[in-house]
């Protein structure tokens, strides 16, 4: 493999630049919070609704969101099938069936910051978070499609269904 195409590969590793390539791809807006490089995947706003700009902004306003933490420190992760895979559902997620929801991606120090009860042994997570502060939370990365669908529509205004414990999702409460 070329030095290009081998620096190319490490460079599509990252899941910031997963992100901000998936946001420039498709019109969305990528930004990073003045505490800390989180870029920010934002569909365009319905007709009269803001743009969301951070994940400060859409916790402080009581918006429904997405929230992944990743370890991006963690190279032997970076490295496994289970992490392509990941980035391959996410990107989808992210791409075609998020509909309006922001998707804000974060690490692990920075999600304690801005949710203490975030649990101190989740490196890796994605939370479901409905305007209403009620979330459903993944521990660990997302390597089932169906878990986005159900993640979705909770943070939409839907209710818990039963099959969620099957896709490891777990009732999360912001305080």
């Amino acid at each position: 493999m070329s030095r290009l195409a081998q620096a190319w590969r490490r460079c599509l590793a990252s899941p910031l630049v997963l992100l901000l390539a998936t946001g420039l791809a498709f019109g969305m807006t990528g930004c990073a919070s003045s505490a800390g490089a989180s870029p920010s995947a934002t569909a365009p706003a319905a007709a009269g609704a803001p743009i969301s700009t951070s994940v400060e902004a859409d916790l402080a306003a009581a918006r429904a969101m997405v929230l992944v933490v990743i370890d991006t420190a963690d190279r032997k992760l970076q490295a496994s099938e289970a992490y392509g895979d990941w980035q391959t559902y996410l990107q989808t997620f992210v791409e075609s069936n998020r509909g309006a929801l922001p998707v804000h991606q974060v690490t692990p120090d920075r999600v304690r910051a801005l949710l203490p009860q975030w649990p101190r042994n989740a490196r890796n997570g994605t939370l479901f978070l409905n305007a209403q502060g009620q979330g459903l939370l993944h521990r660990g990365l997302v390597l089932e499609p169906q878990t986005y669908v159900i993640g979705k529509g909770f943070a939409q205004g839907g209710s818990m269904v039963p099959e969620s414990a099957n896709y490891g999702l777990e009732a999360f409460k912001r305080k």
